[in-house]
């Protein structure tokens, strides 16, 4: 076979260029392994078609095969194999020795007997004990400290009622449905209450609106009306903005105690708005004078019974 000129052969190996080592060695009997050949346009494989005489494609590829032969099994193992070269982990493993008892079950023991933890009690709910020692630490120290009077431990809350009506369910006869009058304002009024469980009184007065102003007429026509000379009242309210507002004073014979956060749960005065709402549910009021006169009705129409039967807590001091 003829030998092509130098200037020849080289320049069809740079611009037109011979198959790469990789791809001479397809259909070989000695070649385990598949190596796909790269893709080349129509244009560039036309032009070397067309540059290249067919004695220099020959002595090309003849050289090309000799020289992938002979680096055919380095080249493919570049290929095959994962890039790098391995960790040693021999020092690794001599430092910190392998562990595997997380993998492992736990080999069968015996377990120290121990008593169970005793359930909470029936009916209490969460914070209650809290509460409970705080008011009782609370009346211990207002006894100590006016040893002559009366004391009694109350509870205070707030509901919203207003010209949107109160939806209840209510019987009908079986197939038809039953009808509300329904005229929704949004207008409002604040009934304010304070309950004392273990005798089932009840202060009740109707406000205009929930705020610090309020709250402190409340607190001073409760202590005139219920909190005479020689009696104190400890208060329980829960931590409403109004009722923890800065220029709110606190009257001489009433004692604050709130209620820890997120338990309404707790105040015994909270499971009276149901009744109250009762008395005005499924009914359309004109005006809030008109509401405000069926509210009074209706809390004057709750007897004490009522309000002990809901409020009287267990846990609650007898004061």
């Amino acid at each position: 076979m003829a030998r092509p000129p130098p200037d020849l052969s080289g320049h069809a190996r740079r611009r037109c260029g011979a198959p790469r080592r990789a791809h001479l060695g397809l259909g070989h009997a000695t070649d385990s392994t598949l190596q796909r050949p790269r893709r080349r346009s129509r244009r560039h494989q036309a032009g070397c078609d067309q540059a290249r005489p067919q004695a220099q494609l020959e002595c090309a590829s003849g050289q090309r095969t000799r020289r992938g032969a002979a680096r055919r099994g380095s080249r493919r193992r570049a290929v095959d194999s994962a890039e790098g070269r391995p960790l040693d982990r021999g020092a690794h493993r001599a430092e910190r020795p392998r562990d595997d008892s997380l993998a492992r079950h736990a080999p069968p023991r015996l377990h120290a007997a121990s008593a169970a933890p005793a359930p909470p009690p029936l009916g209490e709910c969460r914070g209650a004990g809290r509460l409970q020692k705080k008011l009782g630490d609370t009346v211990v120290e207002v006894r100590a400290a006016h040893p002559s009077d009366e004391v009694e431990v109350w509870g205070q809350d707030e509901a919203r009622l207003g010209l949107k009506p109160v939806l209840r369910r209510v019987w009908a006869p079986r197939g038809e449905r039953p009808t509300a009058l329904l005229d929704p304002r949004y207008e409002w009024l604040w009934v304010y209450a304070a309950a004392h469980p273990r005798s089932g009184r009840v202060f009740w007065l109707i406000l205009p609106r929930l705020s610090a102003e309020m709250a402190q007429l409340f607190l001073d026509e409760f202590e005139r009306s219920h909190a005479p000379a020689g009696k104190q009242i400890v208060l329980v309210w829960d931590g409403a903005p109004a009722h923890r507002a800065n220029e709110l004073s606190v009257p001489e014979r009433i004692t604050i105690v709130p209620l820890p956060a997120y338990t309404p749960e707790l105040n015994p005065t909270e499971r009276l708005w149901p009744l109250v709402k009762e008395g005005v549910a499924n009914r359309a009021h004109d005006t809030l004078a008109a509401l405000e006169q069926e509210v009074c009705g209706r809390c004057q129409r709750i007897t004490a019974a009522q309000v002990t039967a809901l409020t009287n807590y267990h846990w609650w001091p007898t004061a």
